[in-house]
């Protein structure tokens, strides 16, 4: 999982998203709140997101 500040959240995941990068909001978990999961399957998938 990779955390960004709340405020950047929505911005990040849409880039990401744009980008072709599954990602999903852990908004209002308990603990997590204002985080990130990013979904990367194949070490071709990894390199892209990095």
């Amino acid at each position: 999982m990779v955390i960004w500040m709340k405020a950047q959240a929505a911005a990040a995941q849409a880039l990401l998203r744009q980008a072709g990068i599954l990602v999903r909001s852990m908004a209002a978990k308990p603990l997590i709140d204002g985080s990130l999961r990013v979904s990367i399957g194949t070490k071709e998938q990894l390199e892209r997101f990095w």
